[in-house]
């Protein structure tokens, strides 16, 4: 009885999205260290990562009227974003074989850390518009679909 009290404490504390992270976050034969009074701030890991799909998004709709036909070469920091993210068929994988969803955690923070790095030097071409979008789509889709976490989206 005092677990099931405890728990829907923490769920009204935090919301059931970052509890069922942080349990994820650490491998299964971990305890979850969960600091209620960090969650949802700006140094906590989900709201990191959360922010840089909600940046994503933000930026993909200014950049449908910007971009025009100027073509520039990526950024050594946009080149690392665009290789985690080719690399996450993988991550996947291997985080299916061996039982491991803190694996896709952790790759969600390297990718929102250096997708925050990006954003910050970001100039809306081409390429970066196609990198934008990719990096967007593959923290939703890692969020959403494989982690069943939610993600914010601006309104339009």
């Amino acid at each position: 009885m005092y677990l099931i009290a405890a728990r829907s404490a923490v769920i009204s504390a935090i919301g059931m999205d970052a509890l069922r992270w942080y349990s994820l976050r650490v491998p299964l034969t971990s305890v979850a260290p969960i600091n209620i009074s960090t969650a949802g701030q700006p140094d906590d890991s989900l709201y990191r990562v959360q922010s840089a799909h909600f940046r994503c998004c933000t930026l993909l709709q200014e950049a449908k009227q910007e971009i025009g036909a100027e073509v520039c070469p990526l950024l050594p920091i946009a080149e690392k974003l665009d290789s985690l993210l080719q690399a996450v068929p993988q991550i996947l994988e291997q985080s299916a074989n061996e039982i491991a969803p803190y694996l896709v955690i952790q790759y969600l923070e390297a990718i929102s850390e250096i997708c925050h790095q990006w954003l910050d030097s970001l100039s809306l071409t081409p390429p970066d518009y196609a990198l934008l979008l990719a990096t967007k789509q593959t923290i939703f889709d890692l969020l959403v679909n494989i982690l069943n976490v939610t993600v914010p989206e601006p309104s339009n």
